[in-house]
């Protein structure tokens, strides 16, 4: 097992000196994602972060096997794939991973889904702003983590995760109303079900979290809070958000109404399921041909869709690979991890299972 190391960087939970460069890792726990995933990782360390640990929790795709492909091939060691099969618990996992991040020299951690994207909305580059608003990384600022906007947009009908060409399609964002907020499930189902309340409407959590890695910060609630009380900069939606496909595909859609969960999202869809078909919800989650829905508040903006241009020259002349992986027996040594890697990383999850205590339990998010 690799043992907590103390280095120049400090010890396992110290500041760093003023002259260290900034380093941002970025955490992804994820299942059954692929090619979606290639997407969302790709895009993360061409636009905001220096690396990428992505914790596979037992996908039965080839995400493993095409993580290793994009790791070999365009990112030169940048990514790292830990395979977790323990039991499901997001904050504890996500917990785990930070650690991890911190011992790679993270000094921030960027936890994202694999629909998810971070979004430098003024060109500033994440490194620079984070600088920024630290005064360095003398391990004196009295900020602990970054709060910014969790965001929804809205893809168009013929949306295909499978397909390079539709991630340029992406321009509708999502305009949240925050009535109802505080109303039980059952009843916002029934308001979602009768169209007084949108499917994009921001009913729990509109903001996601930024922590620095050198403090003994858990996240929770699918990373939208944090277990301890921290100091949070707040950043205006302006600066930066994270952009939000919650209904990327009819697959991801059919698994929000069956699957049995506790997950807020997953609970209110199943709700509104019972009273209307997979197809009826589909036509109301997306555009249609001319991009236009009535049932949703939206503006088009193309900042969004600009990040994915890199994206997609970086990964586009593999895609038709990368997509078309199938599920194979890639290893963690295969994928990149030892086996030192891989224990260090399971004890974490248990420390962090038992620091969280018995009864803790994370709300998945769609």
């Amino acid at each position: 097992m690799i043992g907590i190391r103390a280095d120049s960087h400090g010890t396992w939970l110290s500041g760093y000196p003023t002259e260290v460069k900034m380093k941002i890792i970025g955490v992804c726990v994820a299942k059954d994602e692929w090619p979606l995933l290639a997407v969302a990782v790709s895009h993360a360390l061409i636009n905001s972060c220096d690396e990428v640990i992505v914790v596979d929790n037992g996908s039965s795709d080839a995400s493993l096997q095409g993580l290793k492909f994009l790791n070999a091939t365009t990112f030169q060691g940048r990514i790292h794939a830990l395979s977790y099969l323990g039991k499901f618990n997001q904050a504890a996992i996500t917990g785990a991973a930070i650690q991890f991040a911190r011992q790679l020299g993270a000094h921030f951690v960027v936890p994202f889904d694999a629909d998810e994207f971070l979004v430098m909305a003024n060109s500033i580059s994440l490194k620079k702003y984070l600088e920024g608003k630290t005064k360095g990384l003398d391990g004196q600022s009295q900020i602990d983590s970054f709060q910014v906007f969790h965001v929804n947009y809205v893809v168009p009908r013929s949306f295909d995760i499978a397909s390079i060409e539709s991630y340029q399609q992406i321009t509708a964002r999502a305009i949240a109303n925050q009535k109802n907020v505080y109303l039980q499930r059952s009843e916002l189902a029934q308001l979602i079900s009768n169209g007084s309340v949108g499917f994009f409407d921001n009913h729990f959590w509109n903001f996601k979290q930024i922590p620095r890695a050198d403090r003994l910060i858990f996240l929770t609630k699918g990373n939208h809070q944090t277990t301890t009380k921290t100091r949070t900069f707040k950043v205006p939606a302006k600066d930066i958000y994270l952009a939000h496909l919650p209904f990327s595909s009819r697959k991801k859609l059919n698994k929000l109404v069956v699957e049995t969960s506790f997950a807020s999202h997953s609970s209110i869809m199943q709700n509104v399921a019972s009273t209307s078909s997979l197809d009826q919800i589909w036509n109301r989650v997306t555009l249609d041909d001319s991009s236009r829905n009535s049932e949703i508040d939206f503006y088009h903006d193309v900042v969004l869709q600009k990040t994915f241009e890199e994206v997609l020259s970086k990964i586009g002349p593999f895609w038709e690979l990368i997509q078309g992986f199938k599920k194979s027996s890639v290893t963690n040594e295969l994928s990149g991890c030892s086996r030192s890697i891989d224990l260090f990383f399971k004890t974490l999850v248990e420390m962090v299972e038992t620091y969280l205590g018995k009864d803790f339990s994370d709300q998945v998010q769609i």
